[in-house]
């Protein structure tokens, strides 16, 4: 549909319960405000992964990669991309959702909680 001039559209954020494949998401590193989620992503984790997160997301998983680190990584891209988009000045206004580990992510951008909890 058209938004009438002067309205903001009604965006929703939706996140799913997997990471988004790197080659996705490597344009994306060209805006600071993603580059800053990332690092801030990598400083939350840093005690709970081995690997910084901002080089998961961009280069991606290993075949095996643990449970965490595949969780951590999805919320860290999804959250890094939501950010750009605030960024660049879309907005949530009809609400954030997620399936999975997505959930996180939306409750991260709800400010239900803050990366360090």
């Amino acid at each position: 549909g058209r938004v009438p001039a002067g309205r903001r559209p009604r965006v929703a954020f939706v996140f799913g319960d997997r990471p988004t494949a790197p080659a996705a998401l490597r344009s994306w590193n060209r805006l600071p405000a993603f580059r800053e989620a990332l690092q801030e992503c990598d400083a939350a984790a840093r005690a709970l992964v081995s690997t910084p997160l901002s080089q998961l997301v961009l280069e991606g998983l290993a075949a095996d990669a643990p449970t965490l680190e595949v969780a951590l990584t999805a919320i860290a891209g999804q959250y890094a991309v939501a950010r750009a988009w605030i960024a660049l000045g879309v907005e949530p206004l009809a609400g954030v959702t997620g399936h999975g580990v997505g959930e996180f992510t939306a409750a991260l951008c709800s400010g239900l909680f803050t990366l360090d909890d």
